[in-house]
């Protein structure tokens, strides 16, 4: 196994789809309005996006990891902190679906990042875990959070949350240092299905603050600058989309809630 990461394309999607942690929420045609979403995301550089290849595998099933990071409003983040149910990317396809998407664009985030600084939500991610060892995969899973590093590079970043699915992903983010934001408990308590438990939701994160007193972690490293920020994407981002990216005409679409 031979991984790398670049950033997303939008021939990617469909492999990126197919693996994201949270598809199990999303119906045939919500899938299809992730795609519309992720189009404008990019296209308006409203986020970073990477993949994890294997170049041992032949090019068509290259894909092992995808991951895409938005950056959002203060208002959201409050919100998902305390009164949101579960299933962050469920939450904001339908906001966005109504025209009252959290997302910052351009503008809103040059304003916040000459500021007090940006949210990033993990939007999505997830990795391709049939056919490797339990090894492996946490090569790929890792080298996933390697990824979004580099592309968030300039950015004054205040704020990330990232939504864990079982509780083994859970301790991993603990791990990383984030810490636990909610647990969703008196959503899932009043449920009438029995949750799967490697689809119970857990919403972690981290402030710029908290990542100061815990050095060598994955949140110290993400949050605390190496450089003095600025607004744009770091050169590989801009290089990439400025030579090969062409947002493909959006489907139209009309709804403002969908069903799992």
């Amino acid at each position: 196994m031979r991984l790398a990461f670049r950033p997303t394309t939008p021939a990617d999607f469909r492999a990126g789809l197919a693996i994201i942690r949270d598809r199990f929420v999303y119906d045939e045609a919500a899938q299809e309005r992730l795609l519309d979403l992720w189009s404008e995301v990019l296209g308006h550089r409203s986020g970073v996006s990477d993949v994890v290849e294997d170049l041992d595998r032949p090019p068509a099933s290259r894909i092992v990891g995808f991951g895409l990071n938005v950056f959002v409003s203060d208002e959201f983040v409050r919100e998902a902190k305390t009164t949101l149910p579960p299933y962050m990317g469920r939450n904001l396809l339908e906001r966005w679906a109504c025209g009252v998407s959290p997302i910052l664009r351009p503008e809103s985030i040059r304003r916040a990042n000459d500021g007090d600084g940006l949210n990033v939500l993990t939007l999505h991610y997830g990795f391709h875990e049939w056919g490797y060892a339990a090894e492996e995969i946490v090569m790929i899973s890792t080298m996933l959070l390697q990824s979004s590093l580099p592309a968030h590079r300039g950015y004054r970043l205040k704020e990330v949350l990232i939504e864990a699915y079982g509780e083994q992903e859970f301790s991993i983010l603990l791990n990383a240092g984030l810490s636990l934001r909610t647990d969703y408990a008196s959503t899932f308590s009043h449920t009438e299905q029995v949750v799967d438990p490697d689809r119970r939701a857990y919403l972690c994160g981290a402030t710029r603050q908290e990542a100061l007193g815990r050095h060598g972690t994955f949140a110290a490293t993400f949050l605390l600058p190496a450089s003095s920020p600025r607004f744009g994407f770091a050169d590989r981002e801009r290089n990439s989309f400025a030579m090969r990216w062409m947002e493909p005409p959006m489907r139209s679409w009309r709804g403002c809630s969908f069903s799992p």
